[in-house]
């Protein structure tokens, strides 16, 4: 196998390993927005509820 080949493949390998670590990332930020909302609608219920005791 020539070095170009490999150099090639290497290259080809590095773009799929991007890819996919770049879809992670989206993932995750996806998921932090997601947790962020369900935190935000948390802290509402409890100021509701602590409002609705007094």
């Amino acid at each position: 196998m020539s070095k170009m080949t490999n150099i090639a493949k290497l290259s080809l390998n590095s773009k799929t390993i991007t890819d996919e670590v770049n879809g992670i990332a989206e993932t995750l930020e996806t998921q932090t927005d997601a947790i962020k909302q369900i935190n935000n609608g948390v802290e509402l219920n409890i100021i509701i509820d602590g409002h609705n005791q007094q």
